[in-house]
């Protein structure tokens, strides 16, 4: 078996553990392993996908909902707060600035 090499990870994976990273630091989630927690969350937006290119008519809005509120919870987000961040509207395109998109 090969050794890990963390810079061999794709730029949008780093990203996401960059973000539970800053989330465990601001205490908004509570995992304690963010690999596994990310890799949890990957696969279940792949089985997600494969699901919707299999059988269309089984995923809508409410299935990426459930998946982004299991997926909120798997990281340690409460119940009652993942299902409020689910169901808040987003914002307008383009109405996050580039600012605070880069952690500035």
């Amino acid at each position: 078996m090969s050794a890990w090499r963390p810079w061999t990870r794709p730029a949008g994976w780093r990203r996401a553990l960059r973000d539970i990273h800053a989330g465990q630091a601001a205490g908004c989630f509570t995992v304690t392993d963010a690999e596994i927690a990310l890799s949890a969350a990957a696969g279940g937006l792949l089985g997600l996908l494969r699901l919707r290119e299999r059988h269309p008519e089984h995923v809508d809005e409410t299935s990426v909902d459930q998946l982004t509120e299991a997926c909120l919870r798997l990281l340690g987000v409460p119940a009652s707060e993942a299902a409020r961040l689910v169901a808040a509207s987003l914002p307008p395109v383009g109405a996050v600035s580039r600012r605070s998109r880069s952690g500035q």
